[in-house]
């Protein structure tokens, strides 16, 4: 009976410390699994603090320097297109403005002109009306009219020349020395008016040619 009785005591004993190292190794793991957790939430936290001080320097960056640098960017840009827009105006009213005053001094310069050839057309007119009064103080016998007459013939001729010079070269010399011919000729009366007739029908006949669009 004694035999029999030992013999679950003695297993027991071996359960036991079985039981025993069994809880030991589940300790040990245990202990391991705790160390490598607590290592992964260490990681775990580094990292998380790594991305979080990243996100916050992110942050700092893009509001501090890269916003305000693409706010500026921005403005820059839309005042370049705004002053490029002007200048594209402002361009195309100085080419307007360019052809309007070509065109005013083209203007001017047609003004100057007929202004020039009025002038030359008046003195023309002084010219006849000096060969006429040359042509009554023969008439008359004034021989202080008819020199008064023939300077101031002179002085319009003079006023001509250019015009005539380019009309006929010979023709503005062939006046001038029939004018200077009346001034110191003692011939007949008959023929100093003659003369100056045919003065004044030559040029009569020019007044069409050399201005034709004034009169």
């Amino acid at each position: 009976m004694e035999e029999f009785n030992q013999e679950p005591l003695e297993e027991e004993i071996i359960d036991a410390e079985l039981l025993t190292s069994g809880n030991e190794a589940l300790d040990v793991d245990t202990k391991k699994e705790s160390k490598i957790i607590k290592n992964l939430r260490r990681i775990g936290i580094w990292v998380l603090a790594f991305i979080g001080f990243g996100v916050i320097v992110f942050l700092l960056a893009y509001f501090l320097m890269y916003r305000p640098l693409s706010l500026e960017h921005q403005a820059l840009t839309e005042n370049s297109e705004t002053m490029e827009t002007q200048l594209t105006e402002y361009r195309d009213d100085v080419d307007k403005k360019t052809s309007q005053i070509s065109a005013l001094e083209d203007s001017l310069t047609l003004m100057e002109e007929e202004n020039l050839l009025y002038d030359q057309y008046a003195v023309y007119l002084k010219l006849l009306n000096n060969l006429a009064q040359m042509q009554k103080a023969v008439i008359i016998g004034d021989a202080v009219s008819m020199r008064v007459g023939v300077a101031n013939a002179q002085t319009n001729l003079d006023q001509l020349l250019l015009l005539l010079t380019e009309y006929d070269t010979s023709l503005a010399d062939l006046l001038q020395q029939r004018l200077t011919l009346l001034a110191t000729t003692d011939a007949e009366a008959d023929e100093v008016y003659q003369e100056v007739e045919t003065m004044y029908v030559y040029l009569l006949e020019l007044q069409e040619t050399l201005f034709g669009d004034v009169y």
